[in-house]
């Protein structure tokens, strides 16, 4: 069973790679740099017997061409924002509705299906970061870094 190293190419080139982390107790992560998606846990049962538990895909074609974000960390809210919109210190914020008249978790292909730089993973974490280049479409303010750690 493959580890940490390239898990596929995007149509654009960039490499997605998958990283591995690991606990004491036998249980292991398989974290992808395409949005942070959690591809596979790894945990022991009672008896000891070691199964992937997360519903995952084995290649990177599949996590392109599924529309549910099967893994995928949620954007920078998790939950719904009634009417898309927000106040925040007396400034009302209009967000992009994803859920009817509603935004749901902030996750768009913007966040999810993009690729980031990875630092080399210790045993027990993996840092992934994204720069948001432009205001992602759920938050039309500048958003800087979207930094995330597992």
């Amino acid at each position: 069973m493959e580890r940490d190293g390239e898990f596929g190419i995007l149509p654009d080139g960039r490499a997605v790679e998958r990283h591995r982390l690991e606990s004491m107790g036998g249980v292991a992560v398989d974290i992808l740099t395409l949005g942070g998606v959690i591809q596979r846990v790894f945990a022991p049962d009672r008896r000891g017997q070691v199964a992937d538990v997360a519903l995952g895909f084995d290649n990177l074609t599949a996590y392109l061409a599924n529309p549910s974000y099967l893994g995928a960390l949620i954007g920078r809210c998790a939950n719904r924002i009634g009417n898309g919109r927000v106040d925040i210190d007396g400034v009302t914020y209009l967000l992009s509705r994803n859920s009817g008249r509603e935004m749901l978790h902030a996750a768009t292909a913007v966040s999810t299906r993009r690729s980031g730089q990875s630092r080399p993973p210790r045993p027990t974490a993996c840092t992934c970061r994204w720069r948001a280049r432009m205001a992602i479409r759920a938050f039309r303010a500048p958003c800087g870094s979207m930094r995330s750690t597992a």
